[in-house]
């Protein structure tokens, strides 16, 4: 099913509802510009969020240059090398364009059979600095940490209500902040 779209580019929010089975990604034959986009809502899913296993084979994965804000109601399961269940990350510019905040609010399951449950980053210059925050409601299982929060200079808040398992090398923390 399309994702739908309101508001004004550049700044616009993208839904994405029905079967998204196949998943969500920004950017090159995506399901959405990140250039127009800086909100994605994907809820009133008809099934839960299953791509084809492979490397970087990510539930959602909204990436920019900009600011980035996941809102997600679903349940997804993942496997391959860097498949993430949620991968939302602004920093991908180099100094022209720096990065932006990140906030994800996630309250379905997350399953990673190989890599992170949520992954957010933002900025990738010391300045100016960018804020991640991760809330979760849900279950995660992942190999790699359930959570994974970074900013190369900014604030990072963590919320979690959902119990977290990490399942790889005794040294990985279920989360990361």
């Amino acid at each position: 099913t399309p994702c739908s779209f309101s508001g004004t580019a550049p700044d616009q929010t993208a839904t994405c509802e029905g079967d998204q089975s196949a998943g969500i990604r920004s950017g090159g034959g995506g399901d959405f510009s990140a250039a127009n986009v800086t909100v994605l809502e994907v809820k009133n899913l008809s099934g839960g969020i299953t791509p084809t296993p492979g490397v970087n084979a990510d539930g959602i994965r909204f990436t920019s240059t900009r600011d980035v804000t996941v809102n997600s109601t679903a349940d997804i399961t993942v496997s391959g090398q860097f498949a993430d269940g949620i991968e939302a990350r602004s920093n991908f510019g180099g100094a022209v364009s720096p990065g932006g905040n990140v906030v994800v609010d996630s309250t379905g399951t997350i399953t990673s059979g190989d890599a992170r449950g949520i992954y957010a980053s933002a900025g990738n210059v010391p300045t100016p600095s960018f804020n991640v925050s991760v809330k979760n409601n849900g279950a995660i299982t992942a190999r790699e940490e359930g959570i994974y929060a970074r900013s190369q200079s900014g604030t990072v808040t963590v919320d979690s209500t959902g119990k977290i398992t990490s399942s790889a090398d005794p040294a990985t923390e279920p989360f990361f902040a």
